[in-house]
């Protein structure tokens, strides 16, 4: 049985999926604490006897959504916590802007005998904002912050250089989506296009343990149908076995499978 405990600890907090038995490895999520993603690798997890942290992108007060100034310290304090749980072997991982940050933590706390990164870039972003704004705007760029800070002060990172309206219209605007485009590729052609400062690029080269990286192609769908599968009660197994359904090959597999 999949349980959970909401965790408040030096002013962060975290939302945490105990293993069922003792155990002494865990995984972090970052930037995420509730949803379809968070539900499915949770029970992933759990199924192979590892706590989970899921780590919201808020911290230290911020009442406001999006991913900024989010401090590395929370993940030091999540990990000594942890660790006074009996925890000795660590993972984190993340998915797109969060996949950077799982990139960037692990580079910056090379402690990690897991990396697992989703679609993430090479390069800190500057930070951002979701919410509501005038002019239809839902996202846009937060003013002179990175995506992450220690000790106060913001991890170096590539600007935007775009107001929020041209923000906006560069990720979800009609251009964007008539041309199929994934979300973040036009903005990242961008600033790359703008150079992006040396100090920037993430240091995967620090990374202590192993690093698996996933695109945004065929795997997508694996995943989408795994965690699918595993919310409508499949056993992880089966769940697994499902998700190779979601491949771009699935459903050829299929058509063949009737013959």
């Amino acid at each position: 049985m999949l349980s959970r405990e909401t965790i408040s600890c030096g002013g962060y907090r975290w939302m945490y999926f105990p293993a069922a038995a003792s155990s002494t490895h865990a995984i972090l999520l970052v930037g995420q604490s509730r949803g379809v993603l968070v539900r499915a690798c949770a029970g992933y997890f759990h199924a192979l006897g590892c706590a989970f942290l899921a780590i919201p992108p808020a911290q230290n007060g911020q009442a406001d959504p999006g991913l900024h100034s989010f401090p590395l310290e929370c993940v030091e304090a999540a990990l000594d916590w942890l660790r006074g749980r009996g925890v000795r072997s660590f993972g984190i991982m993340g998915a797109s802007a969060t996949g950077m940050l799982a990139l960037t933590i692990a580079a910056h706390l090379p402690v990690f005998s897991l990396v697992l990164a989703y679609t993430p870039s090479d390069f800190v972003m500057q930070g951002y904002y979701n919410g509501k704004k005038g002019g239809g705007i839902s996202e846009w760029p937060a003013p002179n912050e990175s995506t992450l800070s220690r000790k106060g002060q913001p991890v170096p990172y590539a600007p935007f250089g775009l107001s929020p309206e041209e923000y906006h219209a560069l990720c979800y605007g009609k251009a964007t989506k008539d041309a199929g485009e994934l979300t973040g590729l036009p903005l990242f052609a961008h600033v790359e296009a703008l150079g992006i400062p040396e100090n920037a690029r993430i240091p995967v080269e620090n990374i202590a343990g192993k690093l698996m990286l996933f695109g945004a192609a065929a795997q997508f769908g694996i995943f989408f149908t795994f965690s699918l599968a595993a919310l409508l009660g499949f056993p992880i197994k089966d769940a697994a076995a499902i998700g190779i359904i979601g491949a771009a090959d699935g459903p050829t597999a299929i058509f063949m499978a009737n013959f």
